[in-house]
């Protein structure tokens, strides 16, 4: 019964040994780490000891990043910077819906969490890119930002890094870019980041899909509006039909809300 190979993979001759698992450290490791570390140094040889994949400090690292996940998850978006406003305060339009430690147990105790997260993670960018050298020349192709996942981390750490700095502008964008963070447990399981790149390679095959799916959903969209335009426009409401309230007229409190609610009574009585 014949066994069909694939082209690309030539077939193991019998008695062969399994692949070796990279090496650590890297061969291509740059000579002077930032320009200044040698590898005869004592601190980035320590340095690369701690950077050794699945070891204790990786595992501790993958643990923060997970147990930083769920505190970013127990945020409570029922305190917002808003409710300043509504109380006399004043807030910027762009931090309106922002949550707020005020009145916030839990909002509190996510901010105070920020710190040593962010303390963790930025040791262990420095640890990295101390043993591995930041940048290297084509030819150390282990140097820290030259591996796309690294690039992730340390694009999250400085945005982690400017969220804290106080008086900083536009901080609720700074604050979105959090939700990159579970995203760094891909860079610790190779499993997860095979799956991520196939996912990612099998995309152009997978165009002429997508277009179709995009074109059905078109059809049953226009469908959708000339079966059912003007009909699925029910809300509720206090009042016996819908009011359009002159253009001044915009809060209950007004004078004019008063006046309607009074004109409402006298027409239909007390029960309308």
């Amino acid at each position: 019964m014949s066994s069909t190979i694939h082209p690309e993979q030539p077939p193991a001759a019998e008695g062969a040994s399994p692949p070796e698992a990279p090496s650590w450290p890297p061969t291509d490791l740059i000579s002077k780490s930032l320009g200044c570390i040698g590898l005869d140094n004592g601190f980035r040889k320590w340095c690369i000891n701690a950077s050794t994949p699945n070891n204790l400090f990786d595992q501790f690292i993958l643990f923060c990043i997970v147990a930083n996940s769920l505190v970013m998850a127990m945020t409570d978006y029922s305190n917002i910077e808003g409710m300043k406003a509504a109380n006399g305060g004043t807030v910027k339009e762009e931090d309106r819906w922002e949550p707020t430690t005020e009145g916030s147990a839990m909002n509190t105790f996510v901010n105070i969490c920020e710190i040593p997260f962010n303390l963790i993670f930025l040791v262990e960018c420095i640890l990295k890119i101390v043993a591995l050298g930041f940048y290297g020349k084509k030819e150390n192709k282990s140097a820290y930002i030259r591996d796309a996942w690294n690039k992730l981390d340390f694009f999250v750490v400085i945005i982690s890094l400017l969220g804290m700095l106080p008086g900083l502008p536009n901080l609720s964008v700074l604050r979105t870019f959090r939700v990159l963070r579970p995203l760094r447990t891909l860079a610790r399981s190779p499993g997860l980041r095979k799956i991520i790149g196939a996912v990612i390679d099998s995309i152009p095959d997978l165009m002429n899909v997508i277009v179709l799916l995009c074109f059905m959903l078109l059809i049953f969209s226009i469908a959708g509006l000339v079966f059912w335009n003007g009909i699925l426009h029910a809300r509720c409401r206090l009042t016996p039909f819908p009011v359009k309230m002159p253009a001044g007229c915009e809060d209950i409190r007004d004078a004019c809300w008063s006046t309607y609610i009074d004109d409402l009574t006298t027409y239909y009585g007390t029960n309308y």
